[in-house]
């Protein structure tokens, strides 16, 4: 990575730790992670948004100085909306963006409220490399996930919406909304260019003590050593020759303590960085060749909710001697009181160093597994088998394989077809064969991944002892990403500490048609079988997503939406009939381009929906469904639809030059529109002014475009000098004037 959120300017790094700031206080002091936004979020948009569009409403058919008094209000709104939406897209973007609104609405309100535009939001495309960050709660319940992307010296945090897999350093290119400093992406491309960190041999990792003046710390340096470089007992450095089967290990130094006197907040600790490398430095430290840094410091006043905060992977780190790549942890002292909750921390923050996310459980209520496609209920932390979870256990499986690279293709086999196969323990090294990941039936993209767990060595002994009697299962789609998901195969007790699929038992997945069968677990093996039966038709609720998320419509106009619509059946079913219908508010009156569709298994097909906005609505921002249902399965999906009152008529006049002389043509060309749209059959009545002030009439009708044209000859007796040309129209009961254009004939 060329420059990072580490290595910004300290102008940069002073914006970076205020958005930090209040990114901390939305993840832990209300305790929210990235879980479902609360729907009173929402509603608190859309209320600030109704009540936007009324005042817009009410300057739509305002004179110029009933404006200006309409300005103030609409600044105290717009200062409240563009808080709640920012908060909108930290929490939920998918539902921020349906509450945004649309470039043409905000550029009218930009127009109307200039001294209110930077609050409101921006459109457009934004392309820069990214950082990801965790930032891990005391009581790993709550955590937050951040990827910032750095764009000359200013820095945005990106939210997205199943977010795809991306390297420290990629580059990304993010169309979406911009409020702020955060962004919420509807869509996105990413270009890799950034080098893969090793994650074998010896990991040289500095770790600073820093402390504060009149704090005296609480941890030693010794004991710091020992829980990171310690050979005897528990160590980061003991945990990652054991997991790795001696493929990685953990040196370096302890250094300080350093006491600082800077001001830092919780997450505005690259100024903590920096002072603690100057003051290493200083003493002759020489950073440049080491490949993690870890800053162990005294909780701050308050608190800052969490005990441990890290890179994803390697970040750019800035020291006196020059610029070095590592990856970069942040701890807090009081969390580590006891040698294996440091060991825990610390393997944990290590792991994120490394590239890994959390080890997560992934529940589907009384099913062991559900339909292909379908999230269920994560818990972020939910494995108590990793420490990437909430135990003090090795990495799994899969992320040994995958982004470790500690299994190789000798370790683990991919399974297609039905077999019956051995696996050693995930302990034993040297390594044999220790894991499947095997296909969850025909033409999908989910794995199961099966691995052996004994109570072998200093960290797996820890476990929760059911784990040992059979085989344990991560699940893994294109919903997993980074992290590992557990299964739970005796789900009716709702206890994740016993989640093995136990010797002697079978599981058949519904869905697909594979089981596995455990025929036996001893001390050196697990046995276990994979069969790839016929595919069982089983039905799931359809999906459906609208798009756009919310257009602005003015009264009486018509919103055009596409409903994609995708048959969620097992392959086994046969073709399907899915029954359409919307919902939107009462009054408004809807069309379905079709109100069924058929689709095969796993086939997407889409509709047309169009709505109209009745003249005499309320402006407001409203919510438009679409619900696809067979029987008792049914899928909805859900956007918004604006309704802004429309400009008044308006009639605008233009000439093609700017000079004539005697016995040229001037076309003079009026444009009406009504409502924002063109308006055609309208009467226009024109007025030519000569330079002696006597003037000419003519009239005209618009056109289907909203056009018309008067042409008035110039005359050799006409006299010379400034002429002007004008226009009314007839619109119902209004007559709106045009703008005066100004031309010279000489």
């Amino acid at each position: 990575m060329k420059k990072s959120y580490l290595a910004v300017s300290r102008q940069g790094r002073r914006t970076v730790a205020k958005i930090a700031s209040v990114l901390l206080l939305a993840a832990f002091v209300t305790g929210s992670g990235l879980g479902q936004v609360p729907d009173a979020g929402a509603e608190r948009l859309r209320t600030l948004n109704n009540e936007l569009l009324r005042v817009h409403g009410e300057a739509q058919r305002t004179t110029t100085a009933g404006l200006l008094a309409l300005r103030d209000e609409a600044a105290a709104i717009i200062e409240q909306r563009a808080a709640a939406l920012s908060q909108l897209i930290e929490t939920n973007p998918a539902q921020a963006l349906s509450f945004a609104f649309s470039p043409e609405l905000v550029a009218d309100l930009t127009a109307k409220f200039p001294d209110s535009a930077t609050l409101l939001e921006t459109h457009g495309t934004w392309q820069g490399p990214v950082e990801q960050w965790i930032f891990d709660g005391a009581d790993l319940n709550s955590f937050r996930s951040v990827t910032r992307m750095r764009i000359g010296s200013r820095v945005l945090d990106v939210h997205e919406p199943d977010a795809p897999v991306r390297k420290n350093g990629d580059l990304l290119q993010a169309t979406g909304v911009l409020v702020g400093n955060q962004l919420a992406v509807s869509s996105s491309a990413t270009q890799t260019t950034a080098a893969t960190p090793s994650t074998t041999g010896a990991q040289n990792v500095a770790v600073l003590l820093v402390t504060f003046p009149g704090v005296t710390p609480t941890l030693t340096p010794q004991a710091v050593n020992d829980i990171f470089f310690g050979s005897s007992g528990r160590s980061l450095n003991g945990f990652w020759r054991e997991v790795s089967y001696g493929q990685a290990s953990a040196i370096g130094s302890v250094l300080g303590y350093y006491t600082l006197n800077g001001s830092y907040t919780c997450l505005g600790l690259t100024q903590m960085l920096d002072d603690a490398i100057a003051a290493a430095s200083a003493q002759g430290v020489s950073f440049l060749n080491y490949t993690g840094v870890f800053v162990i410091f005294p909780d701050l006043s308050p608190s800052c909710g969490w005990s441990g905060m890290s890179s994803i992977g390697s970040t750019t780190v800035w020291s006196p001697a020059g610029s070095f790549n590592a990856s970069t942890s942040y701890l807090v002292s009081r969390f580590m009181s006891t040698q294996d909750q440091a060991v825990s921390l610390v393997a944990h923050e290590a792991g994120h160093g490394l590239g890994l996310h959390h080890a997560s459980s992934r529940g589907f209520g009384a099913e062991a597994l559900g339909p292909v496609g379908v999230l269920g209920t994560v818990n972020e932390y939910g494995s108590t088998f990793s420490t990437m979870g909430s135990g003090l256990g090795q990495y799994d499986a899969p992320h040994k394989a995958e982004l470790l690279n500690w299994l190789t293709p000798g370790n683990y086999q991919t399974i297609q077809t039905s077999g019956t196969y051995s696996l050693q323990p995930l302990e034993i090294s040297p390594a044999g064969l220790q894991a499947l990941k095997v296909q969850r039936g025909a033409g999908n993209n989910a794995w199961l991944w099966i691995e052996y767990r004994q109570p072998l060595g200093n960290y797996d002994s820890t476990l929760p002892s059911q784990v040992y009697s059979g085989a344990l299962i991560h699940y893994e789609d294109s919903q997993t990403g980074i992290h590992t998901q557990l299964l739970d195969f005796t789900p009716g007790d709702s206890n994740w500490t016993n989640v093995a699929l136990a010797a002697g038992q079978t599981w058949q997945d519904p869905y697909t048609g594979v089981s596995l069968n455990v025929q036996s677990a001893t001390a050196s093996a697990l046995t276990i079988s994979v069969n790839y039966g016929a595919v069982p038709c089983t039905h799931a609720n359809p999906s459906v997503t609208l798009t756009p998320s919310n257009p602005t419509i003015y009264l009486g106009g018509t919103a055009s939406y596409t409903a994609s619509i995708t048959n969620n059946d097992s392959s086994g079913c046969s073709a399907g009939t899915l029954s359409l219908t919307s919902s939107q508010p009462s009054g408004w009156s809807a069309s379905l381009s079709s109100t069924a569709i058929s689709l095969n298994p796993g086939q997407a097909g889409s509709v047309t929906l169009n709505v109209t906005v009745p003249e005499g609505a309320t402006p407001g921002v409203y919510p438009v469904t679409v619900t696809a249902s067979s029987g008792t399965d049914a899928g909805t999906g859900s956007v918004n639809c604006t309704a802004a009152a429309p400009p008044p008529p308006s009639v605008t006049v233009s000439v093609p030059s700017s000079t004539y002389t005697s016995r040229q043509t001037v076309a003079v060309t009026v444009v009406v529109l009504n409502g924002g749209a063109p308006a055609p059959g309208i009467t226009v009545a024109f007025t030519l002014s000569r330079a002696n002030g006597s003037t000419v009439t003519g009239s005209g009708t618009t056109d289907s475009n909203g056009k018309a044209v008067w042409s008035y000859k110039i005359q050799q007796k006409d006299p010379t000098g400034t002429y002007s040309a004008t226009a009314k129209a007839s619109v119902g009961s209004q007559t709106p004037s045009g703008n005066i254009v100004f031309f010279s004939v000489h």
